[in-house]
């Protein structure tokens, strides 16, 4: 939670290709939102996702859970409505699950959490 009492939804995704000429690339992308338990607020996805989508924040008492309910905008050709649910694993703190739900699909995904074991300077 941030002072202004917003919470910072970030995610980087990282793409690993090859060039015309057949050299190895990456590029980084980067985004971030900032939302308030409760409030709907419009947000920025990623740009594989072509939905206008409006955001609800909602953190549970233990604070171990976040659900993102994403609510589409219905003219769009991209209108369906998806649930986000952040939670740490309750056996392995260091470990994150996400769900995504969209009407009758279920996906999961595991993070892990990354410890810099390189000494500082």
């Amino acid at each position: 939670q941030e002072p202004d009492k917003q919470r910072r939804v970030s995610n980087e995704t990282l793409i690993k290709a090859k060039s015309v000429r057949g050299y190895r690339t990456n590029n980084r992308k980067w985004t971030e939102n900032k939302f308030k338990a409760g409030e709907a607020k419009p947000e920025l996805l990623d740009d594989w996702d072509q939905r206008l989508v409006v955001t609800t924040l909602l953190v549970n008492t233990e604070g171990s859970s976040l659900e993102l309910g994403q609510v589409a905008e219905k003219d769009q050709w991209m209108c369906k409505d998806s649930t986000l649910l952040l939670e740490v694993d309750p056996l392995e703190k260091d470990t994150m699950i996400m769900t995504c739900m969209v009407e009758d699909v279920i996906a999961w995904r595991k993070f892990q959490r990354h410890h810099n074991t390189r000494a500082t300077r």
